[in-house]
């Protein structure tokens, strides 16, 4: 069944993107878009087992709870969200505190403030045009990516297949987890190459 998120976000299989209006309109019709309130099951969280990290990116962190569970899981004490909505910024804020929530553009903030022991893009590469580049920019920047992706045989988004997915991090580091959840989406951790080593898995 449809849920009132997505048309938000596609329309008639074309992507549409109007985020800031679904978190808006999310707040004063009680709906809870990809059910971002009760991550106590997520997967990436599952990933991230034994992972410790001191300092953590969140790309897309929406509403902010997977955030705060990424720092409780890796126990960074240093850790940033960022999403193109200030609606979901503001929630964030209000409900965590002492994690740096910010409105930001993703390939930027990656950019800026890809310098971390772990960036996290948890279901936002198939908004992004540039979705390839951004993998090489965590990947540069880094020390460990966690990629997080609902890829249908028949993609509305940019990402087009997993194995383009794949190949893409693969060009620039080396997974060293992977979980294949079914149903198309897929989860990988991934290291970056050290330079002067070959590439490729």
């Amino acid at each position: 069944m449809t849920q009132p998120y997505h048309p938000y976000i596609f329309k008639d299989g074309h992507f549409v993107g109007e985020f800031e209006t679904m978190y808006r309109d999310g707040s004063s019709q009680a709906f809870d878009p990809w059910f971002q309130d009760d991550v106590r099951a997520h997967p990436i969280l599952a990933l991230l087992d034994g992972i410790k990290a001191s300092s953590v990116l969140d790309l897309g962190c929406g509403k902010g709870a997977l955030t705060d569970a990424i720092r409780q899981r890796t126990g960074a004490a240093n850790i940033r969200g960022i999403d193109c909505s200030p609606t979901a910024i503001r929630i964030a804020k209000q409900r965590y505190r002492g994690i740096a929530f910010q409105v930001a553009n993703v390939p930027k903030a990656v950019r800026r403030w890809g310098n971390q022991d772990l960036v996290v893009a948890s279901e936002v590469l198939s908004y992004i045009p540039t979705w390839a580049d951004v993998i090489a920019d965590m990947l540069a920047t880094g020390k460990l990516i966690c990629v997080g992706l609902f890829v249908p045989k028949n993609p509305s988004g940019y990402v087009p297949s997993h194995e383009t997915l794949v190949k893409a991090i693969s060009s620039h580091g080396t997974i060293t987890r992977a979980m294949d959840l079914g149903h198309d989406r897929v989860l990988y951790l991934a290291r970056a190459i050290p330079s002067g080593a070959g590439q490729g898995l």
